[in-house]
């Protein structure tokens, strides 16, 4: 009963951590491209002021 339990404790933690993983590096990625962007957006923005 107890080895049973901490199996699917263990299988739950192994794929919170993967799909934590997922989340990290989607929003990592969004991140960057959308840094990415505003920095561009920032750039052309104060060249234009110039």
């Amino acid at each position: 009963m107890s080895g049973a339990v901490r199996g699917f404790i263990t299988r739950r933690r192994v794929l919170s951590s993967i799909t934590g993983a997922v989340l990290v590096g989607l929003f990592g990625g969004f991140g960057k491209v959308f840094g990415q962007y505003f920095a561009e957006e920032f750039l052309a923005w104060i060249t234009m002021r110039l």
